[in-house]
């Protein structure tokens, strides 16, 4: 999603509306961002499979900053996680393609 952060109207989200998977992350030092705010976007998701993550080390930017490895994991932790009534992934042969039946 892009959008001019200089007229803010263009951002325009329904929390109650979003039914997808959603992974909130947030810098602990993120002074643009209040937790209040993040609080609020977290409990008016429509969807229940949801994830708030407050990364240490880190601001609004933590994708660029030292927490960097702190925000792929949680990405990866988010998208790995199993989940009730999905199918896990079928485990890598030996030479690194898909395990087959």
């Amino acid at each position: 999603m892009r959008v001019d952060w200089k007229n803010l109207k263009e951002f325009q989200l329904n929390p109650a509306k979003v039914t997808t998977p959603t992974l909130l992350l947030q810098g602990i030092g993120d002074g643009y961002v209040q937790p209040a705010a993040v609080a609020r976007l977290f409990t008016s998701l429509a969807t229940p499979d949801r994830s708030w993550v407050v990364l240490p080390d880190s601001d609004h930017a933590a994708h660029v900053e030292d927490a960097m490895p702190a925000w792929v994991d949680a990405i990866l932790h988010f998208i790995e996680r199993p989940r009730p009534g999905l199918a896990s992934p079928a485990p890598a042969a030996a030479d690194g393609q898909p395990g087959r039946d």
